[in-house]
């Protein structure tokens, strides 16, 4: 039996990993040390017995009704008994307990902003090692190191403190009755007034006041019944988490990490393949969007003539041209050995300097600029701009930096 109850004891730790904060619970933790950790008792009529002790927020006729030990047959009180009223709550800005800085949530939607505890999610983490070692050793569950590990981790929202003043009050008919009670709240906390108040697996701070106040009527001698009654104030430094049933995101966040960044390579988006077969780049350059599917598959010249034939010159005329451009029979004489990869310009980074000179004339519209692995783009208010054979970069490159150049030989 008791196995059993530790297994459902531990599920219900796992199921809600932190718990809630809120006023009743700093309230059960005030009655619970009352009632359970002081466990006061005194003599009676009835011999040594345990004085009742009452939470004031309920109503007299629930009392009477719940308990006839608390109220006789004429709803007056049993004496003795100790009773215990919430009389202030203040927050107190210059009393922020542990997390004193103001931390938002991390997210909207799930919250939280501080992390409480964290675990290896086993099944996740196992699976990182298995499909590693699958690959290394061609074998899973091969023992190795693994550096792919998955946590979770728990985060909540921001504790915001407050200060609770219980007021608790005793009463009793006999002067000896009053001494009794109201030694363990003197003696129990030692010589100091700091106490611990628990609920669970919640903890808050009391701070007892170091004066007790009498009201007694014994010196009246009037037809009142005799009463002593003595009053004490607790200050309890307790914390909220969340807005109760309130809050719209979760009382609690479970997080995990990540342990593997992949990202896949885009051809169309990078345009840096090419196709020795047909002479024409794979990407937004090579590939003529806006020409019909069955002819996009025709060198880079060839859509140039089809979409418009008059623009290509002659073989004559395009001799005289200068460096980007092209002519017909260069583009029909295109072989692999035409493709340069990786050429480096003349003239060296040094900081300053601007303009670089492709070192061969090209075929318009293949050259591709790379500035440290990075390709570029073409066009004002863009990377560089092109005049002929020169390459001028908006921004000068720094110092060594490694620039290069990919095009069509003309």
């Amino acid at each position: 039996m008791r196995d059993v109850l530790n297994k459902t004891k531990t599920r219900r730790i796992e199921d809600r990993p932190f718990p809630i904060s809120t006023i009743e619970t700093i309230d059960t933790a005030m009655y619970n040390f009352v009632n359970e950790v002081l466990d006061i008792k005194c003599i009676s009529s009835n011999g040594f017995k345990k004085v009742p002790v009452v939470w004031t927020s309920a109503e007299r006729l629930f009392q009477s009704k719940k308990d006839s030990r608390f109220r006789d047959s004429d709803g007056s009180l049993v004496l003795p008994i100790i009773t215990i009223e919430r009389k202030n709550v203040v927050k107190d800005l210059s009393k922020k307990g542990t997390v004193y800085a103001n931390i938002p949530p991390l997210d909207k939607t799930r919250g939280g902003s501080i992390s409480v505890s964290r675990r290896i999610n086993q099944d996740k983490t196992g699976n990182f090692a298995n499909a590693s070692m699958y690959k290394r050793k061609g074998q899973l569950n091969f023992a190795g190191k693994n550096n792919k590990i998955v946590y979770q981790t728990v985060t909540i929202p921001l504790p915001v403190y407050i200060s609770v003043d219980y007021e608790i009050t005793m009463r009793a008919e006999y002067q000896q009755q009053m001494n009794q009670i109201m030694t363990p709240f003197i003696t129990r906390p030692g010589g100091i007034n700091y106490v611990i108040l628990e609920n669970g697996r919640l903890r808050y701070e009391g701070f007892m006041q170091d004066s007790y106040s009498h009201s007694n009527n014994i010196s009246s001698f009037s037809n009142e019944e005799r009463r002593f009654e003595t009053k004490l104030n607790i200050d309890v430094l307790g914390w909220l988490t969340g807005e109760g049933p309130n809050r719209n995101s979760p009382n609690f966040s479970i997080r995990e990490n990540i342990v593997e960044v992949k990202i896949p390579r885009e051809r169309v988006a990078l345009r840096d393949d090419l196709d020795p077969s047909t002479g024409r780049l794979y990407g937004l350059e090579g590939i003529d969007i806006g020409l019909p599917i069955e002819q996009r598959g025709t060198p880079i010249m060839n859509q140039r003539q089809v979409r418009n034939p008059g623009a290509v010159q002659t073989s004559a005329a395009a001799s005289s041209g200068g460096g980007g451009g092209s002519s017909a029979s260069a583009a029909g004489n295109v072989n692999t050995t035409n493709y340069k990869v990786a050429q480096s310009p003349a003239e060296a980074a040094n900081g300053s300097r601007t303009q670089f000179t492709v070192p061969e004339d090209f075929v318009a519209g293949t050259l591709m600029v790379f500035r440290s692995g990075i390709l570029m783009t073409i066009g004002s208010g863009n990377d560089f701009t092109l005049s002929g054979n020169t390459v001028t970069f908006e921004e000068a490159p720094e110092n060594a930096e490694n620039i290069l150049f990919s095009y069509i030989k003309d």
